[in-house]
């Protein structure tokens, strides 16, 4: 499904500005690596699907108590921005 998402751009260019490595990226479009929650929230952002591939990886995961409670707090950010908002509350 992450390939056919992906459309026109390259496997590189779409890894970059998912700040993915090309092979993992590579991996997860070939059902060979399961995407985790942060990557998922990386390509929602990127392909513009509504938090539908955060939304599966997260059934997938079975995320703890705590984790659900902090999903629900910062909602569907990605990668970079859960670690500035982290940075910016004093955590690291």
């Amino acid at each position: 499904m992450a390939r056919r998402l992906r459309g026109t751009r390259s496997l590189r260019e779409a890894a970059r500005a998912a700040h993915l490595d090309p092979g993992h990226l590579s991996r997860i479009e070939r059902d060979l690596r399961p995407p985790t929650v942060a990557v998922a929230l990386a390509l929602d952002t990127l392909y513009g699907t509504e938090n539908r591939l955060t939304a599966l990886a997260e059934a997938e995961a079975d995320l703890s108590p705590a984790a659900r409670r902090l999903m629900a707090l910062f909602g569907p950010l990605t990668y970079r921005s859960e670690r500035t908002a982290f940075t910016s509350a004093g955590r690291t």
